[in-house]
């Protein structure tokens, strides 16, 4: 059976901004740099406690930009699968 899906979704405002975010799931960095609309994914645990979190990258003021990060967390796409076997 496959595991859980953790997305992280990156949005900036305005989204041509040239910020740039580190978005992590738990302590892993799931993509480096992201800007608007990126995203990154990781295998989870079925009933883990899962944090995402953003860290700015050097050179980015983040006291600047309107940010937003959504995490979706994608089990169902992953549901079990039940076969018959005759």
């Amino acid at each position: 059976m496959r595991r859980p899906i953790v997305t992280v979704v990156k949005a900036l405002s305005p989204a041509g901004d040239s910020g740039r975010f580190d978005l992590k799931v738990g302590t892993t960095v799931v993509k480096a740099g992201a800007g608007d609309g990126d995203r990154g994914s990781l295998d989870v645990g079925y009933g883990s406690d899962v944090t995402v979190s953003e860290v700015a990258t050097a050179g980015t003021d983040a006291a600047e930009i309107r940010s937003a990060l959504a995490a979706v967390a994608l089990a169902a796409r992953y549901g079990s699968q039940s076969r018959s076997h005759r």
